[in-house]
């Protein structure tokens, strides 16, 4: 498939709980905030950068049974880290006829943890090692590698030559008069 991109597909059970948890914005109506409803699924915007996609555009969606449904995006909602479609479980089995629908288990939790960064961390790694869990993605841990030290460092060296520079015209400009 030539424009194609492995998106995490979130069926959600109960929006309301959802957007405790996830703030969804649109991002072609001021970043506000929208619901999710059985109209369309939300895409997230690296995944419809990536594949040139825009609000009302329709896509392929094939899900873990490999079988295909074409569907309207309702929206494209600010999401920094990942690429994920949310939808609800209505629209889901609307897509996939009913058909896949007995067959859908939810296999994966959206949680909001309290407590300092180290236990939230320390938490995560715990849910990590038991059987049964493939994989934790853990916002903070990603906080703490995405580090700006480098950053903070060319800001630094920008600031410090141009300080230089303005330094070289006054001086030229005391010397000609």
């Amino acid at each position: 498939v030539e424009d194609a991109e492995s998106v995490q597909l979130i069926v959600v059970k109960d929006t309301k709980a959802l957007s405790h948890l996830v703030n969804l914005q649109d991002v072609n109506n001021n970043l506000q905030t929208i619901k999710l409803t059985d109209e369309g699924p939300l895409l997230s915007q690296s995944a419809a950068a990536s594949l040139d996609i825009t609000r009302g555009s329709e896509i392929n969606v094939t899900n873990t049974s490999f079988k295909r449904a074409k569907v309207k995006v309702k929206a494209i909602v600010r999401n920094l880290i990942g690429s994920n479609i949310y939808m609800t479980e209505r629209c889901y089995e609307r897509l996939f006829n009913g058909e896949n629908s007995k067959l859908l288990k939810h296999n994966a939790l959206i949680l909001r943890l309290r407590g300092s960064d180290n236990n939230k961390i320390k938490y995560a790694d715990k849910v990590s090692e038991r059987d049964g869990v493939l994989a934790v993605m853990n916002i903070t841990r990603m906080k703490h590698a995405f580090s700006f030290d480098l950053m903070n460092a060319v800001v630094a060296l920008i600031v410090t030559l141009a300080a230089g520079l303005a330094l070289a015209v006054l001086f030229t400009l005391a010397s000609t008069n």
